[in-house]
This record gives structure tokens, C-alpha cells and sequence, in this order.
């Protein structure tokens, strides 16, 4: 009897296994960028990398354009130091532009090679076509564009955000995006209230600061990307007065860009990093043990920074409706 009960148990055992959810299910799934250079600006690469990485992994990250043209100027100084692959698209016929062409047959081979998750920053309706036969495929895809938008193209994308959704650090809340779908769950997120501007006291300079610290040597100040990840370490942080910890911002400053590196902007460690942006007036910084950091950013400093080259994004993670 037992003999003849241990087979029935064994496929009993299985079809529980059968029913369980993979742990792997929950990943977020590998995300292609892929940014025409020439329809929208290089002050924007920190938001929309940072959006993107909310719906998947953004593990390539293509610009497209003619890199020869002074047109690109804005993104060459850039792209190494977010990790972009710079796709060269020669103007062949002069007026006619080549780069929604390359756009497209490059995301028609990471469709063929197995990838099922695009974000594609253009406004260029002529993109609609592919948009369309991606998500027919059951492709999830992500559009970024400036105003004006198409509408063809907006309607083609499973969520599209305009860059005027890509609020400034000073806006606590983001406008609605239209017809905002998760790709995993195919779940609708709820909007969000209109932005609502906050009145910020003004900025207390520590007292702890050293006078005589060692200038780090030169290098590139990552400026949205920092504020980016400061306003989201200053939502988990545990002090009330606006000082995050140098271990939580360097959390972030990984979370919203995978590929990040001090290295990349010419820094041995985070700390000459952030005494480099303490220097030109980002931020302030507070260490009166010796050992733990903290940082606080400067609220008029943020307001230039994010009008500027560097992007202005808050960082709101969709909520889902259960």
C-alpha cells in the first residue's frame, strides 16, 4: 500500500510546486532605452533614466542622432556618464532624418533577441508604427517625449510622460500620466493629485563643517542625478530636518541608475563626490562624529540646478490599485 502511495504523493507534491510563484516573478524585467538624440535634449538623461528604471532594469541604453552635428554637443558631454551607447546615424539625405529608421530596426532585433520591455524617448509620431507592433507582440513600452506630443504616438504607448511630468525637486506631487499601466500586472495606476508647491525654510548651514577639508580633484558633478536621489533618500530617512546619511544617498544614487560609478565622473569615492558639489553650493554637509555623513540639499542651489542642464524629476513610484 505504501508502494502504490508514494507516486500519487510524489505528483501531488508537484502540482503544489507547480502552483507557486517563482521567486524570479517579482524581478523587474531587462528595460531597452532607446533616445533620439535629436528630438529631445541631454538635460533631461537623468529623469528619464530614472523613470525608466521604475518599470524595468535598464540594462541598454542607446542615443541615436549624428554625432558630428553640433546638435548632439549637449549629449556627447553626457552619455559616457550615464552609461549610453552612442549610435552614430549619418544624415545621408540632407532634411530627411535616418535616426527613426536605426531607432527602429534596433528594437525590432532586441524584440527578436528575447526583450519584451522598451522605453523610447522621442515625440516623433513617426514612431507610432513600431510602438504599435511592439505591443501587439505583448511588448510593454514606455514613451517620453516634450511638448508638443503626438497624439498618435501617445496613444500607441502602453504609458507615455511628457517632460512638463517630470516635475522639479520643489513640486512634492506629480501630474497624472495618461492611461498609466504597469507591464507586469497590466494594473492601472492611480493618478496623482495636481503639484502642489511646498514652502521650503531656508537652509541652516552646519556648524560642523570643516573648514581646511581636502578639495577632491576635479571632476563632473552628476547634479540632477543627485537631487534625484536625494529627494528619495529623504523619504525613507529617519531625521525629520531634511539630513540624509551619505550610505542612503549612495543607495539611490545605485537604485535609480544601475550603472553608476564615481569613477565614472572622475571621483576615487562618494565623499570627494559630495565635497566637490558642498564646494560649488549643491549642498551642505554634516559630520560632527567623524565617521557617518550626512548631506542636506540646498533648496536654492536645487531650484538653478534643476532649471539648468541637469533634469528636474520627482521620483514617485506608481502606485498600483490592488
Amino acid at each position: 500500500m505504501l508502494t502504490l502511495m508514494r507516486p500519487l504523493a510524489t505528483w501531488l507534491a508537484s502540482l503544489s510546486r507547480r502552483g507557486r510563484p517563482s521567486l524570479c516573478a517579482h524581478q523587474p524585467p531587462p528595460m531597452a532605452l532607446l533616445i533620439d538624440g535629436e528630438n529631445i535634449g541631454a538635460e533631461w538623461a537623468a529623469a528619464i533614466v530614472a523613470k525608466a528604471s521604475l518599470f524595468g532594469v535598464v540594462t541598454i541604453r542607446r542615443i541615436y542622432g549624428d554625432w558630428a552635428s553640433a546638435q548632439m554637443a549637449s549629449w556627447r558631454t553626457i552619455a559616457e556618464c550615464y552609461g549610453f551607447q552612442q549610435v552614430q546615424v549619418p544624415r545621408a539625405v540632407p532634411g530627411k532624418n535616418a535616426v527613426d529608421l536605426a531607432l527602429a530596426v534596433d528594437a525590432m532585433d532586441l524584440f527578436f533577441g528575447g526583450l519584451r520591455c522598451f522605453c523610447l524617448a522621442s515625440s516623433d509620431s513617426d514612431y507610432a508604427p513600431l510602438v504599435r507592433r511592439l505591443r501587439a507582440a505583448g511588448c510593454f513600452v514606455l514613451g517620453i517625449g516634450r511638448p508638443p506630443i503626438s497624439q498618435m504616438l501617445q496613444a500607441a504607448c502602453q504609458v507615455f510622460l511628457t517632460t512638463d511630468q517630470l516635475h522639479p525637486l520643489l513640486l512634492q506631487r506629480e501630474a497624472p500620466a495618461t492611461g498609466l499601466i504597469h507591464p507586469a500586472g497590466a494594473k492601472e495606476v492611480k493618478e496623482c493629485p495636481a503639484p502642489v508647491k511646498e514652502a521650503l525654510a531656508p537652509p541652516m548651514v552646519s556648524q560642523s563643517m570643516t573648514t581646511g577639508s581636502a578639495q577632491p580633484k576635479q571632476g563632473t558633478i552628476p547634479a540632477g542625478l543627485l537631487c534625484l536621489a536625494y529627494q528619495e533618500a529623504s523619504k525613507v530617512s529617519k531625521r525629520q530636518d531634511g539630513w540624509v546619511s551619505e550610505s542612503q544617498l549612495g543607495q539611490h544614487l545605485h537604485k535609480l541608475d544601475t550603472l553608476f560609478k564615481v569613477k565614472t565622473y572622475g571621483f576615487r569615492r562618494l565623499r570627494e563626490l559630495l565635497e566637490r558639489a558642498r564646494a560649488e553650493g549643491l549642498l551642505e554637509i554634516q559630520h560632527s562624529d567623524g565617521k557617518q555623513w550626512y548631506v542636506r540639499l540646498l533648496a536654492a542651489a536645487s531650484s538653478q540646478t534643476l532649471a539648468s542642464a541637469s533634469s528636474p524629476s520627482e521620483l514617485e513610484e506608481p502606485a498600483l490599485e490592488s
